[in-house]
């Protein structure tokens, strides 16, 4: 994605296990110049929105790492953002597209941001033999995602006390392995159709604000754990059953019970799938939980399932993410 307008600069930022080098074009990158064109308009630095989301990349250690990004007119910057990352096999666009985030963000003055996996898969820690697991496994994702913010923070675009970050299957993995190698660079975690993979049990560790969406049909990553994505062929590794991968994140915040259920939504009887909000107490950080009875892979609310089974219409996804994230951003 180099247009060749500029030179570029060369900075070192912090990343996972040690600084990345990150280079990016200093002058009229297509950010920087949809940025000058909402100056004409007389918009603040940044405030810009694209209907498809802008892209732009970054060099992280030599390699160019790709995104998108949404900034809402509304937006107040430093903005509030939410880093959201696709499912293994998918891309950023694919994932803007299907579940239609921007709406929300423009209504909530909020950033958001669609990094690309380096291989159509984030390197999100788990044991596999799968060669193109092993693979993808190769590229930098936390130095890049950790970039990717610092980056953005720089430039004034987000206030990095109030990103979050939410991702479904694979990038619910990765998410997961954010919250294990990077806990107190985001403020708020989301996980959708993910549970914890064998590999990434993080023992102990710094509790986080975490919510887990799951859906009880999921063929994929199933609820009872297993095999993951067996209907692809060849191990892809191996998941923790739903009750256990809640049970290790309500260990690490510290809960001292739980869950409370706190509502079931059942609005549409017949469409097979109902919702019940769950609440771990008496944790050092929130827990919270939403399962999605009769659900498939997918990200609830969507116009239509992902790779298995059905979605649910019974709650928005994308709101149920936000109320969570809001309330755990600082006031």
């Amino acid at each position: 994605m180099t247009d060749g307008d500029g030179p570029t600069e060369t900075e070192r930022l912090p990343g996972g296990a040690g600084d990345c080098l990150v280079r990016r074009r200093s002058r009229r990158s297509r950010m920087a110049r949809t940025l000058a064109f909402a100056a004409t308009l007389g918009l603040a630095a940044g405030a810009t929105v694209s209907k498809a989301g802008l892209a732009d990349s970054l060099i992280v250690n030599g390699v160019e790492r790709e995104y998108l990004i949404t900034i809402p007119p509304a937006a107040s910057l430093p903005a509030p953002a939410v880093v959201l990352l696709h499912g293994g096999g998918g891309s950023a666009r694919q994932l803007h597209d299907h579940i239609g985030f921007d709406a929300l963000a423009a209504a909530q003055g909020v950033v958001a941001i669609y990094p690309d996996a380096a291989s159509l898969q984030w390197a999100d820690g788990r044991i596999s033999a799968n060669a193109n697991d092993q693979r993808a496994a190769q590229a930098d994702d936390v130095g890049f995602l950790l970039a990717l913010v610092d980056m953005l923070t720089k430039s004034g675009v987000i206030d990095p006390t109030r990103v979050g970050v939410a991702g479904i299957s694979n990038g619910g993995m990765m998410t997961l392995r954010l919250a294990c190698e990077a806990p107190r660079r985001f403020a708020v975690y989301a996980v959708v159709a993910a549970n914890v993979p064998r590999g990434l049990e993080c023992p102990g560790g710094v509790p986080v604000p975490i919510l887990f969406i799951h859906g009880t049909q999921d063929p994929l990553i199933p609820y009872a754990g297993g095999d993951i994505a067996p209907q692809l062929g060849g191990s892809h590794g191996t998941a923790l059953p739903v009750p256990d991968t809640m049970a290790i994140w309500a260990a690490r915040n510290g809960c001292a019970a739980g869950p409370t259920t706190l509502a079931v939504i059942d609005r549409l009887p017949n469409d097979g799938t109902a919702a019940q909000f769950s609440e771990y107490t008496g944790c050092r950080a929130a827990l919270g939980h939403i399962l999605i009875e009769g659900m498939g892979h997918s990200w609830p609310g969507t116009r239509d399932g992902f790779l298995g089974g059905p979605t649910s219409y019974e709650i928005d996804g994308n709101r149920a993410i936000w109320d969570f994230m809001a309330a755990q951003f600082p006031r």
